[in-house]
Protein backbone atom coordinates (compact mmCIF):
# COMPACT_ATOMS: atom_id res chain seq x y z
CA UNK A 1 0.00 0.00 0.00
CA UNK A 2 1.28 3.36 -0.98
CA UNK A 3 1.06 6.30 1.19
CA UNK A 4 0.42 9.45 0.03
CA UNK A 5 0.51 12.83 1.39
CA UNK A 6 -0.10 16.59 0.92
CA UNK A 7 3.67 17.25 2.32
CA UNK A 8 6.19 18.11 -0.36
CA UNK A 9 9.86 18.97 0.57
CA UNK A 10 10.52 22.54 1.09
CA UNK A 11 14.09 24.15 0.92
CA UNK A 12 15.47 26.61 3.46
CA UNK A 13 15.25 30.02 3.67
CA UNK A 14 19.17 31.57 3.46
CA UNK A 15 20.46 33.25 5.78
CA UNK A 16 20.96 37.11 5.55
CA UNK A 17 23.88 39.15 5.77
CA UNK A 18 23.01 40.05 9.38
CA UNK A 19 21.96 36.33 10.26
CA UNK A 20 24.97 35.23 8.57
CA UNK A 21 27.63 37.13 10.71
CA UNK A 22 25.81 36.62 14.29
CA UNK A 23 24.97 32.74 13.22
CA UNK A 24 21.32 33.04 13.48
CA UNK A 25 19.16 30.90 11.39
CA UNK A 26 15.80 32.39 9.58
CA UNK A 27 13.10 31.91 12.48
CA UNK A 28 10.60 30.53 9.42
CA UNK A 29 13.40 27.72 8.98
CA UNK A 30 11.26 26.87 11.48
CA UNK A 31 8.13 25.56 9.51
CA UNK A 32 10.14 24.34 6.79
CA UNK A 33 11.84 21.55 8.78
CA UNK A 34 8.44 20.72 10.45
CA UNK A 35 6.70 20.20 6.74
CA UNK A 36 9.44 18.46 5.78
CA UNK A 37 9.49 16.11 8.68
CA UNK A 38 6.03 15.46 7.48
CA UNK A 39 7.05 14.90 4.01
CA UNK A 40 9.79 12.33 4.75
CA UNK A 41 7.71 10.02 7.63
CA UNK A 42 3.90 9.24 8.02
CA UNK A 43 2.52 11.50 10.04
CA UNK A 44 1.27 9.48 13.44
CA UNK A 45 5.53 8.89 13.31
CA UNK A 46 6.30 12.94 14.10
CA UNK A 47 5.45 14.10 17.51
CA UNK A 48 5.01 17.23 19.41
CA UNK A 49 8.90 16.73 21.04
CA UNK A 50 9.96 16.55 17.58
CA UNK A 51 8.39 19.44 16.79
CA UNK A 52 9.47 21.64 20.40
CA UNK A 53 13.26 20.40 18.96
CA UNK A 54 13.03 21.70 15.82
CA UNK A 55 11.46 25.06 17.52
CA UNK A 56 13.90 24.51 20.42
CA UNK A 57 16.93 24.73 17.27
CA UNK A 58 15.27 27.69 16.41
CA UNK A 59 14.56 29.78 19.14
CA UNK A 60 10.93 30.22 18.58
CA UNK A 61 7.63 29.36 19.94
CA UNK A 62 6.42 27.98 16.63
CA UNK A 63 3.19 27.12 18.04
CA UNK A 64 2.97 31.47 18.73
CA UNK A 65 4.64 32.31 15.99
CA UNK A 66 3.55 30.86 13.39
CA UNK A 67 0.57 29.37 14.07
CA UNK A 68 -0.69 30.47 10.61
CA UNK A 69 1.41 28.10 8.75
CA UNK A 70 0.80 25.31 11.54
CA UNK A 71 -3.21 25.39 10.49
CA UNK A 72 -1.80 25.60 6.59
CA UNK A 73 -0.49 22.22 7.41
CA UNK A 74 -3.36 21.05 8.80
CA UNK A 75 -5.92 22.13 6.88
CA UNK A 76 -3.56 21.06 3.78
CA UNK A 77 -3.59 17.26 5.22
CA UNK A 78 -7.33 17.48 5.69
CA UNK A 79 -8.51 18.85 2.18
CA UNK A 80 -6.10 16.01 1.03
CA UNK A 81 -7.64 12.82 3.33
CA UNK A 82 -11.49 14.33 2.01
CA UNK A 83 -10.07 14.27 -1.70
CA UNK A 84 -12.10 11.25 -1.81
CA UNK A 85 -15.24 12.70 -0.24
CA UNK A 86 -14.93 10.02 3.31
CA UNK A 87 -12.54 10.18 6.01
CA UNK A 88 -11.33 6.90 7.16
CA UNK A 89 -10.56 5.63 10.71
CA UNK A 90 -7.04 6.02 10.03
CA UNK A 91 -7.04 9.66 8.29
CA UNK A 92 -8.97 10.25 11.19
CA UNK A 93 -6.40 9.23 13.85
CA UNK A 94 -3.93 10.94 11.47
CA UNK A 95 -5.62 14.19 12.17
CA UNK A 96 -6.15 13.95 15.55
CA UNK A 97 -2.37 12.99 15.70
CA UNK A 98 -1.36 15.94 13.37
CA UNK A 99 -3.69 18.70 15.91
CA UNK A 100 -2.17 17.64 18.95
CA UNK A 101 1.74 17.31 17.57
CA UNK A 102 1.05 21.44 15.77
CA UNK A 103 -0.96 22.61 19.32
CA UNK A 104 -4.16 23.01 17.32
CA UNK A 105 -6.96 23.86 19.67
CA UNK A 106 -10.37 22.24 19.22
CA UNK A 107 -11.92 25.44 17.98
CA UNK A 108 -9.52 26.21 15.43
CA UNK A 109 -9.55 22.36 13.87
CA UNK A 110 -13.72 23.23 14.02
CA UNK A 111 -13.39 26.22 11.89
CA UNK A 112 -10.78 24.59 9.52
CA UNK A 113 -13.16 20.91 9.20
CA UNK A 114 -16.29 23.40 8.56
CA UNK A 115 -14.28 25.70 5.97
CA UNK A 116 -13.02 22.52 3.92
CA UNK A 117 -16.48 21.27 4.61
CA UNK A 118 -18.31 23.79 2.97
CA UNK A 119 -15.71 24.13 -0.02
CA UNK A 120 -15.71 20.07 -0.99
CA UNK A 121 -19.76 20.40 -1.24
CA UNK A 122 -19.82 23.53 -2.66
CA UNK A 123 -17.43 21.85 -5.66
CA UNK A 124 -19.82 18.91 -4.97
CA UNK A 125 -22.91 21.17 -5.93
CA UNK A 126 -21.02 22.50 -9.04
CA UNK A 127 -20.07 19.16 -10.12
CA UNK A 128 -24.07 17.81 -9.76
CA UNK A 129 -25.72 20.67 -11.79
CA UNK A 130 -22.58 21.16 -14.18
CA UNK A 131 -24.77 19.34 -16.61
CA UNK A 132 -28.01 22.25 -16.07
CA UNK A 133 -29.87 19.84 -14.31
CA UNK A 134 -30.30 18.08 -10.87
CA UNK A 135 -31.32 14.31 -10.99
CA UNK A 136 -33.03 13.08 -7.64
CA UNK A 137 -29.60 10.86 -7.09
CA UNK A 138 -28.11 13.71 -6.93
CA UNK A 139 -30.00 15.99 -4.62
CA UNK A 140 -30.40 12.90 -2.63
CA UNK A 141 -26.45 12.77 -2.17
CA UNK A 142 -26.03 16.60 -1.58
CA UNK A 143 -29.18 16.63 0.99
CA UNK A 144 -27.02 13.71 2.95
CA UNK A 145 -23.86 15.67 2.99
CA UNK A 146 -25.51 19.20 3.74
CA UNK A 147 -27.17 17.33 6.90
CA UNK A 148 -24.07 15.37 7.77
CA UNK A 149 -21.95 18.80 7.13
CA UNK A 150 -24.31 20.85 8.85
CA UNK A 151 -24.42 23.72 5.92
CA UNK A 152 -26.75 25.60 3.84
CA UNK A 153 -28.15 24.22 0.70
CA UNK A 154 -26.31 26.27 -2.21
CA UNK A 155 -28.34 25.07 -5.11
CA UNK A 156 -32.07 26.03 -3.93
Amino acid sequence: MTVTTPFRMKSLRDQTSLQRVTGQQPKENAVVEINNMFANRPVRTVSISDIEKVAESYKVNVFKKFQGPLIGLYRDYLIHCLSDKVLTNEEIKDLLHLKHALGLNDKIVSKIHSDASESIYKKSVDEAIADGRLDPGEEAFLDKCQWRMKIPHFWR
